[in-house]
């Protein structure tokens, strides 16, 4: 534990309603939900990333069939089920679901 320095000039008169050991323990407490925070934070822009990413490649494939004009009912129907797969995904944080 890291130590207090206090330097006083005067008289200094000092109550504590608690005890330090609690006072630290909170502190500690509200640290780790700092960090928590923090590390949910990175991890919610770590995946919004993907997301991202995930959505343009299905665009450019989604496009790529569309250009090549070949389309088969394999194909659509393999795209439809990459497509509910992200979406199943991304409902995942929706309350709506």
């Amino acid at each position: 534990m890291g130590k207090i320095v206090l330097i006083v000039q005067g008289d200094l008169h000092i109550h504590l309603g608690a005890d330090i050991s609690a006072i630290t323990s909170r502190l500690d407490n509200i640290m780790d939900k700092t960090q928590l925070a923090a590390a949910l934070n990175e991890i919610t822009a770590q995946n919004e990333k993907a997301k991202a990413e995930i959505l343009a490649k299905i665009a450019a494939l989604e496009a790529a069939v569309a250009e090549a004009g070949n389309t088969t009912p394999a194909i659509d129907e393999a795209l439809a089920a990459l497509k509910v797969s992200v979406q199943g995904s991304d409902d995942i944080g929706d309350p709506t679901v």
